[in-house]
């Protein structure tokens, strides 16, 4: 049975990431780089399967070298994150990113020079004790690898954030919840290894090896059901090139005038007041632009230099000073939940902490200092 599972979660990978290198919508430099993460994960358990299953590993012994593809799993999820949202990508700058799994892939295939006899001494006998230190070594530093590369992906994610708060009105969007859902699959497979590396030193793989890799190979299988299942309920995961990169010079080069600066700034502020766009609580910076007639860039900028704050906390502020307005009105029988709803905001919580940066006080207390 756990062969027909595996083999299907495999097939599924493979599949996927043909799709993703052939989709033509979207961040493609992205889909591809995510679909040879796919094609890793599907290739490992793979190689589990013929090792396992049909003894490859003593008919090639190159499979044992084949076990430090986990090394690739971390700086190929923090490059699909930065690719994801940088539109000023130089890929050589992060190729040093690679290097240590390089190193660590040679120094696994010195393996093949070893003579036969100590090949097949070393896969029948399951890590031959002469051997453990560099094996526990090997798994140490796997462990630690993963988890800078959990650091540094939780470091993109804020990054995601930050770029959101320019162009959206609310932060629950797909893009960010999607890196978010990567970042735990990889603190899944971050744990196990530690787990793993406990395993190892406390002696207890060796009696249950068969089936903790089992484990592990179907954990992967589960990553690679998980990661199709969202795409396919979410599609716009691969088909929209969700982010634009905002450098600190990122106004340098624009021709915007000081005169047309305070026409779009009054522009903006009767179109708020008036239309109330910020009801909308999926409200975008590209569609605001659009029913502005103004192009989004120099709508942006307007917001950034004319107003000193981001479209996120520009949006939230109109947000706010109605529910202010509505919070002040005793004559209202709105709950507090209710007004957040009816301004804009999609959460309680969002609402609490906008309302909160604001005015330094919660809604409730608001509330009843000004009723």
């Amino acid at each position: 049975m756990w062969i027909i599972v595996l083999s299907f979660g495999a097939l599924q990978g493979f599949f996927l990431a043909f799709v993703l290198f052939i989709h033509k919508l979207g961040n493609r430099r992205a889909n591809r780089i995510l679909a040879f993460l796919l094609l890793l994960l599907s290739f490992n358990v793979v190689r589990y399967l013929s090792v396992e299953y049909y003894n490859l590993s003593i008919s090639f012994p190159l499979y044992i070298g084949l076990q430090t593809i986990p090394f690739l799993y971390g700086p190929l999820l923090y490059l699909y994150a930065e690719v994801s949202f940088k539109r000023n990508f130089t890929p050589i700058k992060y190729f040093v990113h690679f290097i240590p799994s390089l190193l660590i892939l040679l120094f696994a295939l010195s393996f093949l020079a070893e003579s036969v006899s100590a090949k097949m001494e070393f896969i029948i006998s399951n890590y031959p004790k002469n051997m453990r230190i560099a094996i526990y070594l090997l798994f140490f530093v796997r462990f630690l690898h993963m988890l800078f590369y959990n650091m540094m992906i939780l470091k993109s994610i804020k990054n995601l954030a930050q770029v959101l708060k320019q162009t959206r009105s609310n932060l629950k969007e797909i893009s960010n919840r999607w890196f978010k859902y990567l970042l735990k699959g990889y603190t899944i497979f971050l744990s196990l290894m530690l787990l793993y590396f406990l395993l190892l030193i406390s002696g207890i793989y060796y009696s249950y090896g068969e089936q903790i890799r089992l484990v592990f190979a179907l954990i992967i299988t589960f990553f690679i059901h998980a990661i199709a299942f969202k795409t396919l309920i979410n599609p716009e995961i691969i088909s929209e090139n969700i982010l634009l990169h905002f450098s600190d010079d990122k106004y340098k080069n624009s021709h915007l005038t000081t005169e047309n600066r305070i026409k779009y700034k009054t522009l903006l502020a009767d179109y708020m007041a008036g239309s109330k766009p910020y009801h909308n609580s999926e409200l975008k910076l590209n569609e605001l632009a659009k029913n502005l007639s103004i192009q989004p860039y120099n709508l942006s900028q307007v917001i950034n230099e004319q107003y000193k704050m981001n479209f996120f906390d520009f949006i939230n502020t109109y947000r706010v000073d109605e529910a202010k307005h509505k919070l002040c009105n005793s004559a209202t029988n709105e709950t507090i939940l209710s007004i957040a709803f009816s301004v804009g905001f999609n959460s309680k919580t969002a609402f609490n902490r906008a309302f909160k940066k604001n005015t330094q006080m919660t809604p409730s207390q608001f509330k009843r200092v000004n009723q």
